[in-house]
């Protein structure tokens, strides 16, 4: 063998081996999501008549909003007081008449209280209507708005990461309200809720 043959292999035999090379690539997706929800009795219809209230009572219904996450996201809904009127105060009385307004710190009691009230709401299924919504902070609906969690609103059921998936997605929203000791005019009050979904 040529002293050039042995120098060729040896040069061949000491050159670094090619490694095997790898590269990493990064793939991001933005989901197309649609959040929406209907908030409606189980007739369609989106009012109910609490019927009359007792001064500084508890009055609840018993038929629950139908409250369905038909969207394609899980969501957490919020409940806030919108509105509240005095939509025909009666004879002689000048528009806005005399709404009640809703008190966002919980009070124990409302007595003494003018035109006030205390909106209560629990989630629970809506096949099983519970008993007396509890009056406590953890079931206030507020003007300002409360978003549902595990124990915030939480009956049987919660408003906390209700799914998009048909037969998970629904829940019942059950209200309960607690007037003042008087009021000024024996008119219909209106109480205007907003459910969003977060």
């Amino acid at each position: 063998m040529k002293l050039s043959t042995i120098a060729a292999l040896l040069v061949l035999a000491l050159a670094p081996r090619a490694q095997a090379q790898s590269a990493s690539v990064t793939i991001t997706v933005q989901p197309n999501v649609n959040k929406s929800l209907t908030v409606q009795l189980n007739n369609g219809a989106t009012y109910f008549d609490l019927g009359n209230a007792n001064p500084n009572s508890l009055i609840s219904g018993a038929t629950p909003y139908i409250v369905t996450n038909n969207g394609n996201i899980q969501e957490s809904f919020v409940l806030q007081i919108s509105s509240e009127a005095d939509p025909n105060p009666g004879p002689g009385i000048a528009p806005p008449g005399f709404p009640w307004t809703g008190i966002d710190v919980f009070a124990a009691s409302l007595t003494g209280l003018t035109d006030k009230f205390e909106l209560y709401s629990e989630f629970a299924s809506t096949a099983t209507t519970p008993g007396s919504i509890p009056e406590s902070d953890t079931f206030l609906v507020t003007h300002s708005g409360r978003l549902a969690n595990g124990a915030q609103f939480a009956g049987s059921q919660t408003g906390l990461n209700v799914s998009a998936v048909p037969g998970t997605n629904a829940r019942g929203l059950y209200l309960g309200l607690r007037s003042g000791s008087y009021t000024t005019t024996n008119s219909q009050k209106r109480i205007g809720i907003t459910v969003a979904g977060q």
